[in-house]
């Protein structure tokens, strides 16, 4: 499912896991360039978007679901849905990234979930295809532009992944569902799309195949947090979302989050965002009626 919050793509990290969420649902992609110095890196993550590298410059490391690979300027490297990755360098490396929402690629016929890229590329084609996509992209601030802009932008994506997953992509085959990365990554795949629902801890450990104590102890060992405080901070984040694009109530709000005391959900919001509901609270013709 596409990640509940529209904003300009802002990466969170739960642990390793990052999240990232999108200002425009019709716009679910990130560009931009990154620079990694001797003995910096940047650190495991994984996230279900397909990255997108483009080596512009120097030569690096890629750590990608336990293997290495040396790549270096004139590589484009794929970043398969849920690969954990890490970029280091021993001098510096400089590249151009493209993260593209599982969302995008799902309603175009592409689940990621079932395809596996190949990791290394050097394709003339292709990397005309992504210059394309990054040149519109840069479009964003011709105001005789702004029009098409969004368009522009999905049509290049999809020309660019489309050859990608027609030349380099192969069917998916799955790792032994029992590790622990997979046993989390099945977790919060199940939790993402039934936040809003009251799910148990039964329930999600039934839907990945463990008990619950083993699934409790590996989520919290993988993301730093307990499922609880996971699910409360996407319900938040989805509330911070719904105040913005509609007129709904603070209770009605709440409900659409999957609170059921309103009391609790204004607690709990305050916990994770710093503020009461009433400060993102969209002035409409319903105010609330005191601050919760």
């Amino acid at each position: 499912m596409p990640y509940y919050v529209n904003g300009v793509v802002v990466n969170e990290y739960f642990g390793f896991f990052e999240i990232h969420r999108w200002n425009n649902p019709l716009f679910p992609f990130s560009f931009h360039d990154d620079m990694i110095t001797a003995g910096s890196c940047i650190g495991d993550n994984w996230h279900e978007s397909l990255e997108i590298l483009q080596v512009t410059d120097g030569e690096g490391t890629l750590l990608c679901d336990s293997k290495t690979y040396s790549i270096s300027a004139g590589d484009i490297v794929v970043i398969n849905s849920n690969e954990v990755h890490k970029v280091t360098s021993d001098t510096s490396i400089r590249y151009d990234c493209f993260i593209i929402g599982a969302s995008f690629l799902s309603e175009n016929g592409l689940d990621i979930t079932k395809l596996k890229y190949t990791t290394i590329i050097n394709d003339e084609r292709l990397e005309q295809l992504l210059s394309i996509a990054f040149a519109e992209y840069s479009n964003h601030a011709d105001p005789t532009k702004q029009a098409f802009f969004v368009p522009a932008v999905r049509v290049a994506t999809l020309n660019a992944i489309l050859y990608l997953s027609c030349k380099y992509s192969g069917p998916f085959v799955r790792k032994g569902s029992n590790t622990s990365s997979e046993v989390i990554r099945t977790g919060l795949r199940y939790i993402n799309s039934n936040f809003t629902k009251q799910i148990t801890l039964e329930e999600i450990a039934r839907s990945v195949g463990v008990s619950k104590y083993h699934f409790l102890r590996e989520f919290k060992r993988y993301t730093d947090h307990t499922v609880v405080t996971y699910i409360n901070i996407l319900r938040c984040e989805y509330a911070k979302h719904l105040f913005g694009s509609s007129k709904a109530s603070v209770g009605e709000v709440a409900h659409q989050c999957g609170f059921t005391n309103l009391s609790y959900f204004t607690k709990t919001f305050k916990k994770y965002t710093g503020h009461l509901p009433s400060h993102y609270y969209k002035a409409t013709d319903k105010k609330p009626a005191h601050d919760t």
